[in-house]
């Protein structure tokens, strides 16, 4: 009897202190840059520079952007590539608004946006283990300059997101692009345990 006591009370204490390392986890998430890494705590994602892209570099405080990165001068001058890629959020006008429903507001804004709006390929990915469509195309700057561009967009929990990337010339491989979204998480998929329902299932259990 003795024995079946302390193991239910290690049970317990053995979820409560999981509770508190899960509430610290949630505590420790700020918005902004950290390092290689942007986390913004309102759109509930983070985004990291891999380790292989130290030619990047992260900037903050872009208008109408939450951040942008962007290959670094020195890459400019010795490959004559240049290359930046964004993260937009925002919140739906409905909930309702599916992934599809998105990728068709993207598409129309493309034909009114993009000048000489060619070679599109469109494909479902996963972002931050949500489904996504990716999409490459080409498009002409202002000055006639063709540029290649690269998008990812999810829907998650009434939000939209979109990963956008440009670089010249076209001919640079998207490489670089797709492992930046590979890097891409939600935070509630970092701490997807539910610490009080832990503990709720936890205690049923032990007055079994």
């Amino acid at each position: 009897m003795l024995i079946n006591h302390n193991f239910r009370f290690i049970s317990l204490m053995a979820a409560i202190l999981m509770m508190s390392s899960v509430n610290s986890s949630l505590a420790q998430h700020k918005t902004g840059i950290q390092g290689n890494t942007y986390t913004n705590t309102d759109f509930n994602f983070r985004i990291s520079l891999p380790v292989s892209l130290s030619h990047w570099r992260l900037q903050d405080n872009i208008p109408k952007l939450l951040f942008m990165m962007s290959t670094d001068d020195k890459t400019l001058a010795n490959r004559g590539i240049i290359a930046n890629l964004s993260v937009e959020a925002e919140k739906l006008s409905s909930r309702k608004v599916t992934l599809n429903n998105y990728l068709d507001i993207s598409l129309l804004a493309l034909q009114v946006g993009i000048r000489n709006l060619n070679n599109l390929i469109i494909d479902l990915v996963e972002l931050g283990g949500r489904p996504a469509y990716r999409l490459i195309y080409t498009g002409s700057a202002s000055d006639g300059t063709q540029v290649k561009f690269f998008q990812v967009i999810a829907v998650d929990e009434g939000k939209g997101y979109m990963l956008t990337g440009t670089s010249i010339p076209v001919t640079t491989p998207v490489s670089d692009f797709v492992s930046i979204q590979n890097t891409f998480l939600f935070l509630d998929a970092i701490t997807a345990v539910k610490p009080l329902r832990l503990l709720a299932n936890t205690w049923a259990s032990l007055k079994k």
